[in-house]
């Protein structure tokens, strides 16, 4: 009986299942179904695997540390890329709007200050003006 007690999930319990099913076929035989001498055959037989999978899984344990653990593959998650593809014409506009963006805040930081608060025009609309002086505007030609 194992003195180590590790749940043996539903893999390893197919992998177990294969390996009794290939000693009994051979004890029902009464002889070997492989030779012995080719290991890595019997082995991928008995536990219902490919001899590549087999071949890279020696590999592996040929390059690990002695007590570590074979690692289990990752899942890939999709992530959206980053970065984005634009063209050339797609990244001028995005400069152009980028340059006069830093206009504006530059001619924001060149306002005139004036009594510590800096000097803005604000127009309300409707405030200053009547109802006769806004359609005259409109008709008018000032430009």
């Amino acid at each position: 009986m194992a003195l180590n007690k590790r749940v043996i999930h539903s893999q390893g319990r197919e992998i177990i299942y294969n390996v009794y099913k290939f000693m009994l076929t051979e004890k029902e035989q009464g002889q070997l179904s492989i030779p012995l001498n080719s290991l890595r055959e019997r082995v991928a037989t008995a536990t219902g695997v490919g001899l590549n999978t087999v071949k890279r899984i020696l590999k592996e344990a040929s390059e690990k540390p002695e007590h570590s653990k074979f690692s289990s593959p990752r899942k890939t998650i999709n992530k959206e890329s980053t970065k984005s593809s634009v063209d050339k014409f797609e990244e001028e506009i995005i400069l152009r709007i980028i340059y006069t963006y830093d206009e504006v805040e530059a001619e924001y930081l060149d306002r005139e200050v004036v009594g510590g608060s800096v000097l803005e025009l604000i127009i309300k609309i409707g405030e200053s003006k009547t109802d006769d002086d806004e359609e005259s505007d409109c008709y008018s030609s000032d430009d």
